[in-house]
């Protein structure tokens, strides 16, 4: 049912952060900063979880933030990627199930 109310500018948007996604996920591996499987495998299913509870696919922009603190400085190892993604993962997951999100977008 969800997926017959999507338009192709939908699906494409949803797939429109591949043109940064990879160029990053591949540095990242590349310094083993993270592993690729489970960043993909991951990024995907909670791609796809957030784009059916919330009625639309969207990327998480913090990620990019990372990466490229991640790949340009010695400042965050495999360990600190890990932990910066599960805390923007849980600080997103908790704005959008919490209504928060609105109340930021009031302020």
């Amino acid at each position: 049912e969800i997926c017959s109310q999507w338009s192709f500018m939908e699906v494409s948007g949803c797939v429109g952060d591949l043109g940064t996604l990879l160029p990053f996920t591949i540095a990242l591996a590349k310094q083993d900063k993270i592993n690729v499987v489970p960043a993909f495998v991951f990024g995907g299913l909670f791609n796809i979880t957030s784009a059916i509870h919330w009625n639309i696919p969207m990327p998480v922009q913090p990620m990019k933030a990372i990466a490229t603190i991640a790949i340009t400085t010695d400042y965050l190892n495999k360990n600190s990627v890990i932990c910066a993604g599960i805390l923007t993962a849980s600080v997103v997951a908790l704005l959008g199930l919490t209504g928060g999100i609105d109340l930021l977008h009031y302020l």
